[in-house]
């Protein structure tokens, strides 16, 4: 610790005396050499193989984030690359299943998840299974300003808590479902407007 410290006053000093005032290579070298003690061409060895680390973990980063370019219907996705993405355990009213009418609230469910995604950049994470029968790829889904795309739907009411299978928010995915009724938002919110209303003229 005291010789870390005294090193660091030396790389301190040097660097003051320097035209720039700040820490140079030449004094990154130096610490190494005597740090460690290694040479000077091991030194810079070692700082540009950082310096690489660094830009190859930067780039990893930037691919993780990828463009949603088209909205199926209010669970499934499409990235670059033609991907489509089934979020899980959430299930929205079908709009796109040829085999299938058109469910009640099915617009409004993929409008919703259209106006979040659509265009923006997302990043996956996967649970137990990373495909499903279909071949799509099955992921919670966040965009870049932190918002859970999976949750949020359920949330707002465009869609219900898919508990089929088990996965790592399907506590979390019920209680969302359940404040969504109680809440009378989004679909449940419609539900509520569809009940028949009890006129005056019904009372005894």
């Amino acid at each position: 610790m005291i010789v870390d410290t005294v090193l660091a006053e030396t790389i301190i000093r040097s660097s003051q005396n320097n035209s720039t005032g700040k820490t140079t290579a030449r004094e990154i070298s130096l610490y190494f050499s005597i740090r460690f003690g290694i040479n000077n061409f091991t030194a810079k060895f070692l700082k540009l193989a950082l310096i690489c680390l660094l830009c190859f973990i930067s780039v990893q980063a930037q691919q993780n984030w990828r463009p949603c370019i088209r909205v199926v219907d209010g669970d499934t996705i499409v990235l670059d690359g033609n991907e489509k993405v089934r979020l899980i355990g959430v299930d929205t009213p079908e709009t796109k299943d040829p085999r299938k009418p058109v469910q009640y609230f099915e617009k409004e469910a993929y409008e919703f998840t259209k106006k979040l995604v659509r265009g923006k950049r997302v990043r996956l994470e996967f649970d137990q299974n990373k495909t499903d029968k279909y071949g799509r790829t099955l992921a919670y889904v966040y965009l870049e300003d932190g918002t859970f795309l999976n949750a949020e739907i359920i949330k707002q009411g465009y869609g219900f808590a898919y508990t089929n299978f088990p996965f790592r928010y399907l506590g979390e995915f019920r209680q969302y479902e359940r404040e969504a009724r109680e809440g009378e938002r989004g679909l449940w919110a419609a539900e509520e407007e569809k009940k028949p209303g009890i006129s005056e003229d019904t009372i005894v």
